[in-house]
């Protein structure tokens, strides 16, 4: 419970009385996003990605080098191939941490930002099943402790292969 918790590390974020109703604006709804959050998103390719959000995510990094550090979930690419979708999100500046720290995904085609900044390591970046992604999303919109399965067992997602 919140008593046991010591009061200066209880983490507690108000959330704007502008921000209370259902629709809001992009601008609005990326002030929520903090340095060092998880962002999932959803859409394959460029169908049902929150293009204007998204983009207005990438713009607040260029303005204010925040937020930075994210951790990036995602499953079927949200992209155009060039520079609409998750590419918003490929933001780094030279003064500042880089928008991502890691990307978590199946498709990086579409999103070909990302993807360069995975092969230049300069992200950590992981390549997971489609299913077994949206599996992970489903089992967290619903408070599950995870999902299991054995898809990929014996091929490079499977971490007991690496070496």
């Amino acid at each position: 419970t919140s008593s046991t918790i010591p009061k200066d590390t209880m983490l507690h974020f108000e959330i704007p009385q502008r921000t209370r109703q259902k629709i809001i604006t992009a601008e609005d709804a990326v002030e929520l996003v903090r340095d060092g959050d998880t962002v999932c998103v959803s859409g394959f390719v460029s169908q049902g990605a929150p293009e204007a959000v998204l983009k207005a995510l990438g713009e607040r990094y260029e303005n204010t080098s925040s937020p930075n550090n994210l951790t990036l979930l995602f499953g079927g690419g949200p992209g155009d191939w060039d520079k609409r979708g998750l590419n918003h999100l490929a933001k780094k500046t030279v003064t500042s941490p880089p928008m991502l720290k890691r990307a978590i995904g199946s498709h990086y085609g579409q999103v070909p930002a990302i993807a360069e900044l995975a092969l230049s390591n300069e992200i950590e970046a992981w390549t997971l099943p489609l299913g077994s992604i949206s599996r992970m999303i489903r089992a967290q919109s619903t408070h599950s402790p995870g999902h299991i399965t054995n898809v990929g067992i014996g091929t490079y997602v499977d971490p007991s292969m690496s070496g």
